[in-house]
């Protein structure tokens, strides 16, 4: 069963959407094919289903917005008013106040329009896979608010390593300044897009991008149980899920 924090972070529900696949770099063999949504749907029922109810409502906005959006030329084709209408009808207090953040219809339509635009879909992918259930595979999919990745057990390991340094890094770098703590929350975000809202809030307290990654450490590094690796799923507001692979 996936590993679902609700004292942090949780996973998106996320519909309707072309997954983009990045080149996994290890595994068997090849295939080309057409991709779609089916697995990221199925897959995000059963966290959308345990979150609370602040980031079920802000899950439902996301996909009001997903259901909103076209596609053209490989590209989101979009209403910029209407996804401005549908942001700025929504109330962020409930989750704001679960989550320690400063969301605002300000910033998260500046980080949903980000998302839409930068997506490009390919009409077919080729990827390399392995034979029987899901096992070792290291790659990303992509889509408008959320990114889900797999890493084989060693890059788990890797990565655990890296959050919890970053995440010290973080700690004794704090500054007294609100921008100088923006200028190191948006190095840090070119790793972890998951933090795209702490670079926005610039003057978060710096107990929650550092628990954010020690938080994710935790739950990949627990769900790196056997050989196969883990799956993280982080949306761009910094909920999040992980789970072993074998799971998926």
């Amino acid at each position: 069963m996936k590993n679902i924090s609700k004292k942090i972070l949780a996973s998106i529900l996320c519909l309707g959407m072309v997954i983009v696949f990045s080149i996994p770099i290890s595994a068997s063999n090849e295939v080309t094919l057409m991709i779609d949504d089916e697995s990221y749907y199925h897959t995000d029922s059963e966290a959308y289903s345990s979150a609370p109810d602040a980031v079920q409502e802000i899950m439902d906005m996301q996909n009001e917005i997903t259901l909103s959006l076209s596609k053209e030329n490989y590209r989101y084709v979009y209403d910029y008013d209407l996804i401005k209408d549908i942001v700025y009808a929504f109330d962020f207090s409930e989750f704001n106040e679960l989550t320690g953040q400063n969301l605002t219809p300000e910033t998260y339509l500046e980080i949903a329009i980000e998302g839409i635009e930068s997506v490009e879909f390919p009409m077919m992918e080729t990827y390399a896979y392995t034979t029987g259930p899901m096992c070792g595979y290291t790659m990303t999919q992509t889509i408008w608010n959320s990114r889900r990745e797999f890493r084989s057990k060693s890059a788990t390991t890797s990565h655990a390593y890296k959050l919890r340094l970053d995440a010290a890094s973080l700690n004794a770098a704090w500054a007294m300044t609100k921008a100088e703590n923006t200028v190191l929350l948006m190095g840090l975000y070119v790793a972890y897009p998951g933090l795209k809202w702490a670079v926005l809030a610039g003057g978060v307290v710096k107990s929650i991008p550092v628990n954010w990654m020690n938080g994710v450490a935790n739950s990949i590094s627990k769900n790196n149980y056997n050989g196969c690796g883990t799956v993280l799923d982080v949306n761009k507001v910094g909920w999040y899920s992980s789970w072993n692979q074998l799971n998926n």
